[in-house]
């Protein structure tokens, strides 16, 4: 399940906001624009991603046509936002929450972030199995460390019980890596006429990696699981972050609210549902055990939640 999510979020294009047929002499289609994998647009190596003008623009409709006139001077930097932005460099209007990604080079649909470990963006169309293949990852790290804590643990007790010396986790596992390695009859006996089997060593080894990698990937699980139930992307929290320290920044100087949208900046979110569960079916979809069958075929998404009032 690990492999195929990690070749589906690789494989699944993040939903593109195209440029349109109005600024290029003629229309968008696959053979001029392509997706390769050496430009970090999803992909392995050399194989490159498929690319479907029409999937894309089906996506870009579901946020709706671009009002008029919704952009004012004084909240266009207000996020998160509902309201249409230019992009000077695609020289496109896309839709909210659309940002333009400096890594691929194309404006992404609810953009969370570029990841170079799946070589994509992550997105509208693959946040659910890039979330997904995060949570397979930590139930992998904790069922492997259930299975080696306990022999890892009378491993320790065995080398206290012995007087080996200790440096790095309770035990010499710099002197068995360098043995497992490089000396592998050198470093056979632990113990006086003891032979030690090299498993023994394979376990050290294995759950200082496990639990390393465990703690990093729980760090990564819970916090975009709580930007799923604010409904939040990473920029959009981060960009929150950045307007409560503004703010702090004018209290403490005493500055003056400049706008009347500057006390709601930090605290309004137009996209969340008022309530972590339906932000959450929002991404994972309705139903939630649906993403623990596996499935190579096409995964319906839920469109877009987009607020009627204008903040």
């Amino acid at each position: 399940m690990i492999t195929l999510k990690f070749l589906q979020t690789c494989f699944t294009s993040p939903g593109v906001a195209l440029p349109n047929k109005d600024n290029k002499n003629d229309e968008v289609n696959a053979s001029s624009i392509r997706w390769r994998a050496s430009e970090g647009r999803g992909g392995i190596a050399c194989c490159n991603p498929a690319f479907s003008p029409e999937e894309e623009e089906k996506l870009v409709s579901l946020y709706g046509e671009q009002k008029k006139n919704i952009v004012e001077n004084d909240c266009a930097d207000l996020r998160p936002s509902n309201r249409f932005t230019y992009c000077s460099k695609c020289q496109i209007w896309r839709p909210p929450r659309c940002h333009h990604c400096s890594a691929c080079n194309r404006c992404i649909l609810q953009m969370d972030h570029h990841c170079p470990w799946v070589n994509n963006c992550i997105g509208y169309n693959n946040l659910r199995l890039f979330f997904t293949m995060l949570t397979f990852l930590l139930v992998a790290c904790y069922y492997a460390i259930s299975m080696t804590i306990v022999p890892f643990y009378e491993l320790v007790k065995e080398d206290l019980k012995h007087g080996i010396s200790m440096n790095f986790f309770g035990l010499a596992l710099y002197q068995e890596l360098y043995s497992i390695f490089y000396k592998a009859g050198d470093y056979s006996k632990r113990h006086e006429g003891e032979e030690v089997p090299k498993s023994v060593l394979w376990i050290k080894v294995v759950f200082v990696i496990v639990v390393t990698a465990g703690c990093a990937i729980s760090f990564l699980w819970s916090y975009h699981f709580r930007l799923l139930c604010a409904a939040l992307t990473t920029i959009d929290h981060q960009a929150t972050l950045t307007q409560k320290r503004n703010q702090l920044l004018q209290k403490l100087r005493g500055n003056a609210p400049t706008t009347k949208y500057d006390n709601l900046r930090s605290s309004v979110n137009p996209f969340s549902q008022k309530g972590w569960r339906k932000n959450v079916h929002q991404i994972l979809g309705p139903n939630l055990w649906y993403n623990l069958i596996p499935s190579i075929g096409k995964q319906k998404i839920l469109p877009p939640y987009l607020p009627k009032d204008d903040f």
